[in-house]
């Protein structure tokens, strides 16, 4: 059986940060609403909290980081952190994780080190850690990575300032708890509900196997935490032996939705719209050989794991590919083909098809 925790409280911090960096570009769901069998209104008035929720936050949080300017300067995200996150929500996070330094190295050191030992980062795809000392083996490092001038220079700042981000991040930490707390009564009852699912027991299959279609090979333990802003999202990270899941507050609800309603029109024609992409049917052909890393993906087709990043979140949302996580090594990250979804896509054209021999039949 699987050893997991319930954290009963979503983040505030990582929401007030989430409302202001997302702002009005996480609702695209509301022009989909076909996809998921409900009509235009009903979309509306089923996201309409989390959109409150969200503009209060924001509104409130946006005139309190003016008091900031280090943090309000790295809280313009690049292209990169659009596709893998803030560096301050991932720098954040890394702190929470690690207690005290260990040896020249301080807690804040290790926040930043934690960051470059990601699979993007990888070039050689070993498991030897990567460790900086110094601004000059930063800048080393990273000229030998595939990443967009901008994010390496946002590495580059954060480092520098790692000591005064840290402190104000404490500080506003307390700040964004405030601020979140004012509007919180706007969504706890969809907090509570999915709380109360989440102890079903096969919450977590469901939530791996049917969102984003997660398969691990020797997870211990797992900690599931609920996100509002990222209401139609799962996130992972890997600490340790464990796993911790950012479980949107809607997810498991949109992807039975989802699977109810996948073969009506407007889901075909999403399925069919994303692998018109020239560079997207290139990486179904690769995974139909063998399954492979970003970084592979990425030398094979001569672009940046930024870009190969963004084409498999495309593909990974569709189903189209599968992602495992590896614990046997660092917990690496590797995508492969997924048959099922090929073999339903090609039902429905086939389907098509049959409608067509049987409309002609009937007129003859």
């Amino acid at each position: 059986m699987i050893e997991r925790e319930i954290i009963t409280k979503p983040d505030f911090f990582e929401e007030a940060l989430n409302c202001y960096t997302s702002k009005e570009n996480n609702y695209e769901i509301l022009d989909n609403y076909e996809k998921f069998g409900m009509t235009q209104k009903e979309m509306q008035d089923y996201i309409q909290p989390v959109q409150e929720f969200c503009k209060q936050v924001n509104d409130q949080f946006s005139v309190a980081i003016e008091e900031f300017p280090k943090l309000k300067a790295l809280l313009k995200l690049t292209d990169t952190e659009l596709q893998k996150g803030s560096i301050i929500l991932i720098f954040y996070r890394n702190l929470l994780r690690i207690e005290q330094g260990i040896g020249e190295f301080t807690r804040e050191d290790l926040a930043f080190i934690h960051m470059l030992n990601k699979e993007e980062y990888s070039e050689a795809l070993t498991d030897e850690k990567v460790y900086v000392k110094d601004v000059s083996e930063l800048i080393q490092f990273l000229e030998a990575q595939s990443l967009e001038d901008a994010y390496k220079m946002r590495l580059i700042s954060l480092y520098m300032d790692r000591l005064v981000i840290k402190d104000q991040i404490m500080k506003l930490k307390k700040i964004a708890g405030d601020i979140v707390k004012k509007s919180y009564h706007l969504v706890e009852h969809i907090v509570v509900e999915e709380l109360v699912r989440m102890k079903e027991p096969d919450y977590l299959d469901e939530v791996l196997k049917d969102s984003i279609r997660i398969f691990m090979e020797q997870g211990k333990k797992f900690t599931l935490i609920p996100c509002i802003s990222q209401y139609n999202a799962l996130g992972m990270e890997g600490v340790d032996d464990s796993y911790i899941f950012h479980v949107g507050i809607y997810i498991v609800n949109l992807v039975k939705r989802k699977n109810q309603n996948k073969f009506n029109d407007a889901q075909l024609i999403a399925d069919l719209k994303a692998i018109s992409d020239t560079t997207r049917l290139k990486m179904l052909h690769m995974l139909s050989l063998k399954r492979m890393y970003i970084q592979e993906m990425a030398e094979e087709l001569k672009l940046t794991p930024a870009t190969v990043s963004h084409h498999i979140n495309i593909l990974l949302t569709m189903e189209y590919v599968l992602l495992t996580v590896d614990t046997t090594k660092s917990k690496k990250v590797y995508y492969e083909l997924n048959n099922e979804k090929l073999e339903g896509l090609s039902k429905s054209i086939l389907n098509l098809a049959s409608e067509r021999s049987h409309h002609l039949n009937q007129r003859s």
